[in-house]
């Protein structure tokens, strides 16, 4: 309030300290933007720590966060997809899928009932994702109740 106080006195010093002050906090929501709007810096800062969070929690199994990683790193993921990065049979990686589907950690993409994607809402990875987002300053603090 001090700087919108100074900028309210009419001097050129005080509106451009408030022109700077407010131009500086809309960069900064800018490069947050910037990183959200990117999938590789999305998946980099966010996704893949989150999948590895849940692995640290005994969340999900070594194979489960392989498979995710393949999914968040192809975008999709199908049971070839899985049978070729694991070196397993297709039908475990089928069943593999299927436990991940169980879990609510993948779902169908729409236009395919055998590809599948990340489901971010799963309660087994928000609280991983909430961490990468605080830990890289992407949320408000004030959100958090630690805080």
């Amino acid at each position: 309030y001090e700087m919108l106080s100074k900028a309210d006195n009419g001097t050129t010093e005080g509106v451009e300290a408030w022109c700077l002050y407010v131009l500086t906090g809309i960069l900064q929501e800018r490069k947050k933007l910037d990183i959200l709007t990117d999938y590789e810096q999305v998946k980099a800062k966010i996704l893949l720590p989150a999948v590895k969070n849940a692995l640290q929690k005994g969340l999900i199994s070594l194979d489960e966060e392989k498979t995710l990683e393949v999914s968040i790193r192809n975008k999709t993921v199908t049971a070839a997809d899985v049978a070729s990065a694991l070196n397993i049979k297709s039908s475990a990686a089928t069943y593999l899928l299927g436990k991940l589907r169980e879990k609510d950690l993948i779902e169908s993409v729409e236009q395919s009932k055998r590809r599948y994607c990340l489901k971010f809402s799963s309660s087994k990875l928000i609280y991983g994702i909430v961490d990468a987002l605080n830990k890289h300053e992407l949320i408000p603090s004030n959100l958090l109740k630690d805080k």
